[in-house]
């Protein structure tokens, strides 16, 4: 097999595995399973463990293995190791590591002494067994192999970091708000709810980069910062074509509410001042809702009665109070969503002295209050059925409680590694939670 078709399946292997074992041996072995990234075949790696940093300074030496979930791509290696020091004084190599596993950033945050090993590979043993090859061979790295690396390593096309740079993730906290609301109305306009559509996702794309961009800005997330896209902190955009990008999007989204305006009338754009006013000035200080203490009270107005109200409106030209408040369960967890945000870094804003809910009520209650947050829209649903302002059908949501308390299990286990990630957990439940609703009120039509 050609030597550029071996090279190229180490570097696949590589890239898309996180996790390497060290070994390391001073006459008894030592195995450590570390995070790690790679650039140009040199492999920039987390070591925790004191006695494999003592064996690396002594020797050098290491070897390695990586292989994933399954034994069909496996990497053996032995590799000449460096200690280039702690990840606070080594900016650029860090964001190496950061862009490729951000959970890399948990034990950076958690295990004092942690340093980062520099591996340049000498000797590596390939099995690949993938995609219909019988791959197993053994060759020593050269010099000039590293620049085959650096040929073969796919970059992220720029489009990725855009979209990375908005937290996709997120959408569909006022995706779920806007089909309920629009579907509450007795016949729904497709193509007044897809101007809708893209107008919301738009904004809310625009106002997540934003929230980022100010963070970012007053000092408030920094290198170890978790929650944010991390495309600032990690060096993927720079904060001029960040801006950009944030403008472009919340410009798409008043060009479609302009459009909706001159479709369905002025009460829209009402909405539409509203919904910009707490999303913008959530961050941007002197006003600051976020540091005040009533960011999650903006965000469950903006992503939940207000934004169903206005879904509901394009499609009837008229007020209704009862989309506005059958979106009450699924706004409270998007509220839950911010809420895990503010409960991970309670620590960091403190520091930054900004003021949530969450560090104004401390690790208990705030484990209480986001019981609260996740439950009550089950019982809210119940009371709405028997009030007949939901149908019946939409009983299904509970078929995602068990979610539910699984996310409240780790909401009172906050030193375990899930809570780090309960914000996306809590957008995994609003998924699924409202998806139920939506269709328990699609059934009941």
């Amino acid at each position: 097999m050609e030597r550029k078709e071996i090279l190229q399946s180490i570097s696949e292997i590589l890239m898309e595995n996180k996790v390497l074992t060290l070994i390391t041996s001073d006459g008894e072995i030592s195995f450590e399973k570390n995070f790690y990234a790679e650039e140009g075949g040199v492999i920039y790696l987390l070591v925790q463990d004191e006695k494999n940093l003592e064996n690396i300074r002594k020797k050098g030496e290491i070897n390695f293995l990586i292989q994933g979930e399954k034994p069909d791509r496996i990497l053996r290696g032995k590799a000449k190791a460096e200690i280039l020091g702690e990840p606070a004084n080594l900016e650029e190599i860090r964001k190496i590591i950061f862009r490729k596993v951000f959970e890399a950033i948990i034990p950076v945050k958690r295990v004092p002494g942690i340093k980062i090993v520099k591996l340049i590979p000498l000797e590596i043993k390939v099995t690949d067994l993938k995609k219909g090859k019988i791959l197993f061979e053994q060759i020593e790295i050269k010099k000039e192999d590293l620049d085959t690396f650096k040929k073969v390593q796919k970059i992220p096309p720029k489009w990725m970091v855009y979209l990375k740079a908005t937290r996709p993730f997120a959408f569909t906290a006022s995706f779920i708000s806007l089909i309920i609301g629009a579907f509450m109305a007795p016949y729904v306009d497709f193509w007044l709810l897809l101007l809708t559509l893209i107008g919301i996702i738009a904004f809310h794309a625009g106002i997540n980069a934003l929230n980022d961009h100010m963070d970012y800005k007053y000092g408030i997330d920094d290198w170890l910062t978790i929650g944010s896209s991390r495309v600032l902190q990690d060096g993927l955009m720079n904060k001029k074509e960040h801006l950009y990008l944030i403008i472009a999007l919340i410009a798409a989204g008043f060009v479609c509410g302009l459009a909706l305006t001159f479709l369905r009338g002025w009460f829209i754009l009402i909405l539409i001042l509203i919904g910009a006013f707490l999303g913008i000035f959530y961050q941007i200080k002197p006003l600051g809702l976020k540091y005040r203490g009533i960011g999650d009270l903006a965000v469950f107005l903006a992503f939940g009665p207000f934004l169903a109200l206005g879904a509901y409106y394009v499609q009837m030209s008229r007020f209704s109070w009862i989309p506005f408040i059958a979106v009450i369960p699924v706004a409270l967890i998007v509220v839950a969503i911010l809420h895990a945000n503010n409960f991970r870094d309670i620590e960091e804003d403190a520091r930054s002295k900004s003021v949530t809910l969450a560090n104004l009520m401390g690790y208990k209650m705030s484990s209480y209050y986001y019981l609260a947050l996740v439950l009550l829209p089950y019982l809210l649903v119940l009371i709405f059925i028997i009030l007949k302002l939901v149908p019946f059908w939409t009983l299904i949501v509970f078929f995602s409680l068990p979610r539910a308390i699984k996310n409240i299990e780790v909401a009172f286990n906050p030193h375990f590694f899930d809570f780090v990630m309960l914000d996306l957990l809590t957008a995994k439940l609003n998924t699924l939670f409202g998806l139920l609703y939506f269709i328990g009120i699609l059934l009941g039509r």
